[in-house]
């Protein structure tokens, strides 16, 4: 008895009905995908989710094109932390290569857009001092390029100081894991114009290299710098008026606790060199050295010497001045301590400057907000009058207690 022949083998029925029916559902959501971002009726719809997220308001005039390419007129986005308005908003990007995950932007471009931020009243916390601690990591989710950014006639503002007002910014920019790259940024506001590039490591210690110019009818600067949050050391130059500016050494380093600036260089007719570090409590603390040299000028060789320390709210120290001609005052030296309070209340004690012939010494109250408002209390040893007005003979000597105002008394 001979065995039956073998059956070919089939799939089974109920295997075959899945993966069509898994096919279809695959071409179905394609196929919705497609729609919602690749077709005005999607752009609508997507549109009227977002106007209805909470706290979320969205209107606009006309809305054409898809989500992919979408062009709008008078689109107002309102929330809770910032209301947006822009006349027109031109998006083309590749929602295909969110895949990667990469948002790129071919193009967005958008004219009279207005942005009002929250009070900065409403960020003002009543417990402790920001921190200086700076991020580990500024990575993105995704990576993000921007072929070219272009936004006209912007105005930025808070609602409560006068706003801010550019003419055009534009850009291009590649912000991947292990780099971020701005090959253009320019800012252009009436006789002004801001350019800048930078690469940077979005990782601690944040190795970065940035070059800016900025240019105006009487100023012209151009800085550039590289390092780390460890120390980036830069140069400053360019020009204010007919002024040089040359201030070749700029240091500045970054720690959890402490920042600190370090300044040598030219700066028009002064020579400037010193040091100003910020730590983690709000205290400030500096060191700097002036010294101003115009001898076509009344100041000739005046030289400048001022430290300072404490909180912002209370800044004390010393400063000293010494020049060989000091207008009609002549050759003088002198010095005092300093106490300036909320950056408007300036204490002069232990003042004492010298001349050839006499001295001036005591002390001074001068509220900045309101100078001339000073309270003055001087003695006067044995300084010609000549010093005072050339017309003037003879000498001054005694005590002067003296208050000086604004014309309308304030």
């Amino acid at each position: 008895m001979s065995d039956a022949p073998a059956q070919p083998y089939r799939p089974r029925r109920w295997l075959t009905r899945l993966l069509w029916v898994a096919a279809v559902l695959l071409l179905v959501l394609l196929l919705l995908v497609v729609t919602l971002v690749y077709t005005n009726p999607g752009l609508r719809l997507a549109a009227r989710v977002a106007g209805g997220l909470e706290g979320v308001e969205l209107s606009y005039d006309t809305l054409e094109g898809s989500l992919a390419s979408l062009d709008a007129t008078n689109l107002a986005v309102s929330t809770k932390d910032l209301r947006l308005r822009a006349q027109t908003l031109t998006l083309r990007w590749s929602p295909a290569e969110l895949i990667g995950p990469l948002v790129k932007i071919e193009r967005l471009a958008a004219d009279g857009p207005t942005l009002t931020l929250p009070s900065s009243n409403d960020d003002i916390s009543s417990g402790s001092p920001p921190s200086l601690t700076p991020p580990e990591s500024l990575q993105l989710p995704v990576e993000v390029m921007i072929d070219e950014l272009v936004v006209t006639n912007v105005t930025v503002g808070t609602g409560d100081s006068a706003p801010l007002r550019i003419d055009e910014l534009a850009a291009s920019a590649r912000l991947m894991d292990d780099q971020w790259e701005i090959s253009r940024l320019t800012v252009s506001q009436p006789n002004q114009r801001l350019s800048a590039s930078a690469r940077l490591k979005p990782n601690s210690p944040f190795d970065h290299r940035l070059a800016v110019s900025v240019t105006s009818p009487e100023l012209e600067l151009s800085w550039q710098s590289d390092g780390d949050l460890n120390g980036s050391a830069g140069s400053l130059r360019g020009r204010q008026g007919d002024q040089p500016i040359d201030l070749s050494t700029v240091r500045v380093a970054f720690s959890e606790a402490r920042w600190r600036l370090e300044v040598d260089g030219l700066a028009g007719p002064m020579e400037l060199q010193g040091a100003a570090a910020l730590d983690a409590l709000e205290l400030f603390a500096a060191d700097f050295q002036a010294v101003y040299a115009d001898p076509a000028g009344d100041l000739q060789d005046l030289e400048v010497t001022i430290s300072a320390s404490g909180p912002f709210e209370k800044l004390g120290g010393r400063l000293e001045l010494r020049s060989n001609e000091l207008g009609a005052l002549g050759p003088i030296d002198g010095e005092t301590r300093f106490s300036l309070q909320s950056f408007d209340q300036l204490v002069l004690s232990g003042l004492l400057l010298t001349t050839s012939d006499g001295r001036v010494s005591g002390g001074a109250q001068l509220k900045l907000s309101e100078l001339p408002h000073a309270d003055l209390d001087l003695r006067i040893d044995d300084v010609k009058l000549a010093r005072v007005h050339p017309a003037l003979t003879g000498f001054m000597a005694g005590n002067v207690r003296a208050q000086t105002r604004s014309e309308n008394g304030k």
